[in-house]
């Protein structure tokens, strides 16, 4: 029987080989373009779960309450709370301390390269699944002079050869002796590092850590049962507060799990995250599975009429329907593993491109039963979605109407395949005005005035040799005509992360509770980066008071109520002297948020980028020139710089990545429909060949019949725009929420998606009208 089946399916797909390749084709992209979401959503999802107690893993968190009401949270924590917890709370089996990834220079021998890596505390290993795989697996730091290092940095240095015992120089100071070498990090970990030095090393040089009053590193802990974390939140919430008086933050624990997914907070909640992509993502799977499918129902039901004896012939030998229905269910499974080996090829030949666009570095590993099982899982319940209606429909023709010749009654369904093709165009309106929203988006981020200027500027961090003898460096520096400005500041004015509650001026009350960012700055900070000062004047030289001055933002005055600010007292960061000046707002963190106050402070001492404007075109000839005075004074360091417009691309990677996806998914979705629709308008003209005849024997003109043939296409088309359209309007209305600054939702996004529908559909179903009104009329009348 099973064998019947078989051949009389492969019979049907040979004798009909357009029909095939529109039906394989079609499921084939689909597939594979939701093989390709499933692999992204799985790595999404799988973030940090190789950590065998994720469960009882935990970052410390704090929530910070200022005036209006508004409440920021930071994972940046007060340097003794480790040990305070550790000590207090009976519930935390460990704690760590960490700072954020550094860049460390590492000298073995003649190699000397920049690393990227941690201080922390070596209950680091103890907390996290990172493996030690040679040295002291439990004590990885017995010492301040030692240094854990993966197993990609140990090959690189040191080969085949043992790391254990090797001794580093570390930023041609200190020398610290390999004592562990662990497992490299997965790709899908939070906490990435190529090594781990001792924090005390950290704290040595950072002595201001030792107070609760300042905020500068990570706290990680791990419970010894994960069900205890309501107690531990209430017993942590005023644990700054109690040994920091006028504190205003309260401590909660953030859970291993949320960190990669639901990373974003608001008002103190939890906001979404990632997540907001993984369901989208996940929703565009399913849009473009069901287009793929209901082009298989519509062909399969337009084509009926060519399958109608053969039905009514099984009935009247005995066959009953169910078997009909297991046979055209069978067809509809055997079309279903054909795309799917077929969208197999294609993931593995589009795999790079895709790593490319996202950013990662993932592999389609059959041997993971989770894998091939959704595979197995996806390809069954396309098949059986695909060809369930059709199996029943054909199964129900009654063979006496059928073989009678009176197939106007049996072929219905005609209703159903508008109604599929109103469903399939208007999920293909939603994705196009979501990509043309989503790109929208990143075009108005990219062209975003930030209130400074981020074009021709590269920046690198300063070491000793020019810390000491910067003004000559900044001087031989400008000799080149390609050198505009040299510049000295503590923050990215993209990613400003330094901030502070402490400012008083005159007219602060109790109630002024305020968090300003803070920049330190030299004298050509706020002209090499094109800030403009709207009222007083930049920080100068001729006045010997402004190592003691300011300089704010507008924001800034506003939130002090000031009207006037110019010469106003204001007392920041252990300095006392006047408001010089007033910069118009710009952007110190993200588009997701609100502009934010910003302080800038007369401190070269404690700035430690150096930022380089260049003049437009001449970027090579400006990094040259840097690269040959950089050597001069830090002939020990090799030079490392990054460009602000670059840093910004970064910063927005996961918006243009959405955006790049989207684009590609839309376009998919599209083909699909049309390859449908392509299917089912040569089915149509196919049948009405004799109606068209006749009217070309009557007088009927090309153009005219044409214009009949895409009518009904057009109708069917207009009516899933109109009810696509409010669907993606309030899609996009939630994806702009997430930023503070966004485009708006025009008109003309939704009359050009109207345009591309109506055009591409008109194209797709005009080709096979046109052929068949061209046709002679006698070919299709000789029968007759």
């Amino acid at each position: 029987m099973i064998r019947n089946y078989l051949k009389t399916a492969l019979r049907n797909f040979l004798r009909q080989r357009s029909y095939s390749f529109i039906n394989v084709s079609g499921l084939a992209i689909g597939l594979a373009c939701s093989i390709f979401i499933l692999l992204w959503v799985m790595d999404e999802i799988n973030f940090d779960n190789f950590h065998q107690d994720k469960d009882r893993i935990f970052q410390i968190r704090e929530n910070q309450t200022y005036s209006e009401g508004k409440i920021f949270t930071f994972s940046s924590t007060p340097g003794p709370l480790a040990e305070g917890l550790k000590m207090e709370l009976p519930e935390v089996e460990q704690s760590c301390r960490t700072t954020w990834n550094d860049r460390i220079l590492f000298k073995f021998e003649d190699q000397a390269i920049y690393e990227e890596g941690l201080y922390a505390d070596s209950t680091l290993f103890k907390i996290f699944t990172f493996s030690v795989v040679e040295g002291n697996r439990n004590n990885p730091l017995p010492d301040n002079s030692s240094v854990a290092i993966s197993q990609k940095m140990a090959a690189k240095y040191f080969k085949t050869e043992s790391a254990i015992g090797k001794i580093f120089k570390l930023n041609n100071k200190t020398d610290a002796k390999v004592t562990a070498v662990f497992q490299d990090i997965p790709e899908n970990s939070s906490i990435r590092f190529e090594f781990i030095a001792p924090f005390e090393l950290y704290l040595r040089d950072n002595q201001w850590l030792k107070d609760w009053g300042n905020n500068g590193i990570q706290t990680y802990v791990k419970l010894y049962d994960g069900k205890s974390r309501g107690a531990v939140d209430k017993k942590i919430k005023e644990f700054v507060k109690k040994r920091n008086e006028g504190s205003v933050v309260d401590l909660f624990l953030f859970p291993l799990p949320e960190w990669r997914l639901y990373n974003n907070f608001e008002a103190g909640k939890q906001a979404g995250g990632r997540i907001t992509y993984v369901r989208a993502f996940g929703t565009v799977a399913v849009f473009i599975l069901l287009i793929a499918c209901i082009n298989f129902m519509n062909l399969a039901t337009a084509r009926s009429a060519n399958r109608s004896k053969e039905v009514g012939v099984r009935k009247v030998v005995g066959a009953q329907r169910g078997s009909l229905i297991r046979q055209f269910i069978g067809e509809s499974l055997l079309v279903s593993f054909l795309s799917l080996i077929l969208a197999l090829l294609m993931v593995h030949s589009l795999m790079p491109l895709f790593n490319d666009l996202t950013g990662k570095k993932i592999g389609l590993d059959y041997a993971n039963p989770l894998i091939s099982g959704s595979l197995i899982g996806i390809t069954l319940l396309t098949g059986l979605v695909a060809g369930s209606y059709p199996a029943f429909f054909l199964s129900s023709f009654r063979p006496a109407s059928v073989l009678k010749g009176n197939l106007q009654s049996a072929l219905s369904g005609a209703g159903l395949r508008k109604v599929l093709v109103v469903f399939q165009f208007g999920l293909s309106v939603v994705l196009i005005i979501s990509a043309l929203v989503v790109y929208d988006q990143i075009r108005y981020i990219r062209n975003k005035n930030l209130g400074f200027d981020r074009e021709n500027v590269f920046y690198f961090s300063r070491n000793d040799g020019i810390r000491k003898s910067f003004e000559s460096f900044r001087s031989e520096s400008l000799q080149n005509p390609a050198i505009r400005f040299v510049a000295e500041g503590n923050q990215n004015p993209m990613e400003v992360g330094n901030s502070s509650g402490d400012p008083e001026w005159d007219g602060k009350t109790k109630d002024d509770q305020i968090l300003f960012s803070m920049i330190y700055c030299d004298y050509e900070y706020l002209p090499a980066l094109g800030f403009s000062v709207l009222e007083g004047r930049n920080f100068s030289r001729e006045f010997a008071t402004d190592s003691s001055n300011f300089i704010i933002t507008e924001e800034t005055a506003r939130r002090m109520r000031l009207t006037h600010p110019i010469a106003q007292r204001l007392k920041a960061q252990g300095k006392q002297g006047q408001i010089i000046g007033v910069a118009k707002d710009f952007h110190s963190t993200s588009l997701h948020a609100a502009i934010e106050p910003v302080i800038f402070i007369l401190s070269p001492e404690n700035s430690w980028r150096i930022f380089v404007r260049y003049a437009p075109g001449k970027v090579e000839e400006a990094v040259n020139h840097i690269k040959t005075v950089y050597k001069k004074f830090e002939p020990n360091f090799p030079l490392e710089y990054d460009f602000l417009d670059v840093t910004f691309e970064r910063q927005y990677r996961s918006e243009i990545m959405v955006g790049r996806l989207s684009t590609c998914f839309m376009v998919m979705a599209i083909f699909i429909s049309c390859l449908g629709l392509f299917g089912l308008a040569s089915f149509t003209t196919e049948r009405r060949a004799k109606e068209i005849g006749v009217r070309k024997v009557l007088g009927a003109s090309t153009g005219t019949l044409v214009i009949m043939l895409c009518r009904d296409f057009a109708v069917l088309i207009l009516f899933s725009i109109v009810l696509g359209c409010p669907l993606a309007y309030y899609l996009m209305l939630q994806f702009l929420k997430q930023y503070t600054f966004h485009t708006e939702l025009s008109v003309g996004v939704f009359v050009l998606t109207g345009f591309i529908m109506v055009g591409i559909a008109l194209l797709t179903v005009s080709y096979q009208s046109a052929r068949a009104a061209l046709g002679n009329p006698v070919d299709a009348l000789r029968s007759e």
